[in-house]
């Protein structure tokens, strides 16, 4: 730059201009937390849209590198849907790219586990005494449990055998039943005993017995 005033004076100056070259920094890849999952759960979505890079991710690419086999919808999108997991252990690698073909890759576990299931605990009620001409009781199975769902209940008569078609138990399969025509079968009193199976939606089953007891009534 050169300057001159009104009496011809001069003089200059020079400025330098350097022009840097744009940093253009590696994306991060960020495949998303773990997952995991209880059979017969077989579905589930991963996220790689925690990505990041400083002039823009261009492409996505979803790989399985451990597990059995799998459905895998969205491979290069941010966002990988599974379906017909297996039980066993994946580990996913999503491998991202920006505009310089610059690459990060980051995994992501999946764990498809086998249900922890227990058997069920029957539980038939309270043993009942009733004084005959009473013939009939209420028997409940309702206090049964299980860590899922109790799916079935079956009521049967245990003793006396020879007692067997000559009362009725109204639902056998019902959580609670009626039984009647309960009566007193010689000079002692007469024990009924009743047993209650229950069975879990993994067929795993468990009993108990109540009993009923029939006197005989004072006149």
């Amino acid at each position: 730059l050169t300057v001159t005033d009104v009496d011809g004076a001069s003089n200059f100056t020079t400025a330098n201009i350097t022009v840097l070259a744009s940093v253009d920094n590696p994306p991060i890849a960020n495949a998303g937390d773990a997952q995991k999952l209880v059979w017969p759960h077989d579905h589930v979505v991963l996220y790689g849209n925690a990505s990041f890079d400083d002039n823009g991710i261009v492409t996505y690419n979803w790989k399985k590198s451990v597990g059995p086999g799998v459905d895998m919808q969205g491979s290069f999108t941010p966002i990988l849907v599974l379906n017909r997991l297996q039980k066993g252990d994946y580990v996913f690698t999503l491998t991202v790219t920006d505009g310089s073909k610059q690459q990060s890759t980051a995994e992501v576990s999946v764990a498809v586990v086998e249900e922890a299931n227990k058997p069920p605990v029957a539980n038939a009620g309270s043993d009942q005494t009733i004084s005959w001409p009473m013939d009939s009781v209420t028997l409940d199975g309702s206090s049964s449990s299980d860590d899922q769902d109790v799916v079935q209940y079956h009521w049967t008569l245990v003793r006396p055998v020879g007692a067997i078609g000559q009362l009725d138990i109204e639902m056998p399969r019902g959580v609670s039943t009626n039984v009647t025509r309960l009566c007193v079968r010689g000079k002692s009193p007469t024990v009924y005993e009743f047993n209650l199976t229950v069975t879990d939606q993994h067929n795993l089953t468990s009993w108990d017995s109540v009993l009923v007891t029939v006197t005989k009534g004072t006149v």
